[in-house]
């Protein structure tokens, strides 16, 4: 959580120097991420929706194992996507293999 603050503020800091005035946009989107267990590369692609600035949005973007090409929604500089993963309850990431 600290690291997402200091990107944050690195970003304001940003901003403000070159406008005066700091704009930075927040997108938040849910993950469906791989098993914790799974080792290689990955890869995502959006399912449904689209990364919105309500925390409650319907967007879904899903990890795929392999190579495969850059998820890329085309946001201007000083906007962060914000990334939900839900808990398994255990200290681990809840995985979901695709098709689940």
């Amino acid at each position: 959580m600290k690291a997402l603050w200091r990107r944050v503020a690195a970003l304001e800091r940003r901003r403000i120097e070159d406008s005066g005035r700091p704009e930075v946009t927040i997108r938040f989107a849910h993950l469906h991420s791989l098993p914790h267990t799974y080792i290689g590369e990955r890869h995502e692609r959006l399912i449904r929706g689209f990364p919105s600035d309500v925390p409650d949005g319907d967007c879904v973007i899903q990890e795929y194992p392999g190579p495969g090409p850059r998820l890329d929604f085309g946001f201007g500089p000083g906007t962060m996507l914000l990334k939900f993963i839900e808990s398994d309850g255990n200290g681990h990431t809840k995985g979901y293999w695709p098709g689940e």
